[in-house]
């Protein structure tokens, strides 16, 4: 934006005009990098420790493993649910069609 000021009064406004929009930009530019940086820096973890040594005759102790049928049984109850609600709404359509 170019502003020719004839007036004290006027460029004053404008230096205050300029300094909210700056204000604006840095608060969203704080915003986002809040909400995008550093939930990732807040889910840096270390690595599990190693198993230790096992008794004689042993490999070592049990491994660490990924716990991932949480997630699985959830999603299929998800997509089992949602297949039970699209039949309820074709029966309940071609109900009303017939």
């Amino acid at each position: 934006m170019i502003y020719i000021c004839i007036f004290k009064k006027d460029f004053i406004h404008l230096r205050y005009k300029i300094f909210i929009y700056m204000k604006r930009i840095t608060q969203r530019v704080l915003i986002f990098l809040l909400f995008t940086i550093l939930p990732t820096v807040l889910t840096f973890a270390d690595p599990p420790n190693p198993p230790g040594p096992g008794g004689p005759g042993t490999a070592g102790g049990t491994p660490v493993g990924a716990p991932i049928d949480d997630g699985i049984t959830i999603l299929l109850a998800l997509g089992i649910g949602y297949a039970v609600y699209k039949l309820y709404e074709l029966r309940k359509k071609t109900r009303v069609d017939a």
